[in-house]
């Protein structure tokens, strides 16, 4: 997203359980939704009114951050 720093990016991730699905807007400025499957992570969008999220995975605390272009 222009105009949004990484380490703003990486803040979505802020409160999330490692190893979750997340699913974000299509301009990357918040989190839609979550779930423990990819599936349950699409629905949860769905409900939210969004149809075509970004789908990532929540880093592990021990592992490599996940960068958000």
């Amino acid at each position: 997203m222009i105009g949004m720093e990484s380490s703003n990016r990486l803040d979505l991730f802020d409160g999330i359980p490692p190893r979750t699905w997340v699913a974000l807007s299509a301009d990357r400025s918040r989190v839609v939704a979550t779930g423990g499957t990819y599936g349950e992570a699409v629905d949860g969008a769905d409900s939210a009114g969004v149809f075509d999220p970004i789908l990532v995975m929540a880093p592990p605390k021990d592992g490599i951050p996940v960068y958000i272009p």
